[in-house]
Parts: C-alpha cells; structure tokens; sequence
C-alpha cells in the first residue's frame, strides 16, 4: 500500500534527498516499441551502434490510450529531475522563511516601544487625530501576540471610540429633538450609543488586564461591575 501523505509533520527533506539519490542515475528518457508498449528507460542515447541505454526503469501497462500511456512515461522520466527541483525551491523558501522571521523578531522590540509611546501620546491628548489613532490601531494589530508590559494602546483606542460614540449619540439627539435624523427614535438611538461608548471602554480595560474567565469566557462577554480585578468599575 502506498504511504499516507504526512499532514502533522514537516517534510523530511534528507529522507527524499536519500530516496532521490538511490535511484538508477539519469537522465530518463521514454521509449515506445513497435507494439506501441511504452518503457521508461535510463540514459537512453544514440551512438554509433544505435539506440543504446542503461536499462529500463519501468514498463508502462498497454491497456491505456497511447496519449494517456505517453504522459504517464514521460511524468515518471521526468520525475528526479522535476523531485530535485521541488526540494531546492523548498530549501530555498526555508530560508527565506527563517530570514524573513528573524527579521520580524528583531522588529518586534522597537514595534512594541513604538506603540507603547504612540498609546502614551493618544491617551493624554484630548484630540491626537485620526491619523495618530488610526497608526496606533495598526501597530496593535500587527504586535498582537507579542509579549510586552501593558501600555495605554486599549485604553487609548476605547476613548477614542467612545468619544465618537457620543459625537454621534449627541447627532442623533439634538436640540430641538424633532430634527434629529432618526425622528422619535432620536433618544432612544442616542441612548443606545452612549450605553455602547461606556460598555466598550470598560471592554477593552478587561480585555487589557484577563482575557478570559475561569470558565473560558472571553473577557468582552464578562463585563460586570463586580469583576474581582476592578477593571470593569
């Protein structure tokens, strides 16, 4: 029975390289005969005795149509060569692979230090703008994972959302009431934001300081004003 395909483990390239290397040396090349029977042949060659050859590698069954027994000999001919090719692409991705995180490491420090200082300065002005908000969200997106000290990014990024929040909350609930976009409903929309603007910044306090309960819950299900950490109050 043929091996089943490894889906938990990387390649072990030294084992292929070590099967590859066994094989009858090439190249191979394909031969038909005049009964239209296709064999696999190493190092087939003209000299001037005519056509010579190494021996046959493998000879391919006659019930196939000839298309078909065609490229099933050329595929396997063609295999080593195609096999080593594959392996040194795979070599060289690994590298590149291995490069390309050890930079990304080496980056991380700084990143983290950047948004560290970034949250800081977001935090303690009352307008940072939307570019300085909007850079320090991606820099907390691309270092989460990263172990660090805890710095001001959530509670940096959940003012700001609450303060849009209720920018919008007092849009949707102006002076006079009856010309709020939203018509009757004006208040009850404004409600809703404010409740949201509150709910997110004491969200993103929780998720800064447990990520999840003791049953598993993630932190943003588990707000509650007697959450044990007093990150919620």
């Amino acid at each position: 029975m043929p091996a089943k395909p490894n889906t938990t483990q990387p390649l072990d390239l030294d084992d292929i390289n070590a099967r590859l290397n066994a094989t009858t040396k090439g190249p191979w090349g394909t031969h038909r005969d005049l009964a239209g029977v296709y064999t696999v042949q190493a190092r087939p060659r003209t000299t001037r005795h005519g056509m010579e050859n190494d021996g046959d590698i493998a000879t391919l069954a006659p019930d196939r149509t000839d298309a078909e027994s065609y490229a099933n000999a050329r595929f396997i001919a063609h295999a080593p060569e195609d096999v080593r090719a594959l392996l040194d692409e795979i070599e060289r991705l690994r590298v590149e692979r291995d490069q390309a995180q050890a930079r990304v490491t080496e980056l991380e420090g700084p990143a983290v230090e950047a948004r560290a200082a970034l949250a800081a300065l977001c935090y303690d002005l009352d307008d940072p703008g939307t570019a300085a908000i909007g850079a320090l969200y991606l820099i907390s997106r691309a270092t989460t994972g990263v172990e660090a000290p805890r710095d001001d990014t959530a509670e940096a990024l959940a003012k700001h959302a609450s303060e849009v929040l209720y920018e919008v909350a007092d849009v949707a609930d102006p002076e006079p009431p009856e010309a709020s976009f939203f018509g009757d409903y004006g208040t009850q929309v404004a409600d809703w934001l404010r409740r949201r603007a509150d709910y997110k910044t004491r969200t993103r306090a929780a998720e800064e300081t447990h990520v999840v309960a003791d049953d598993g819950t993630p932190a943003h299900e588990i707000w509650s004003p007697h959450c044990e950490n007093n990150c919620c109050l």
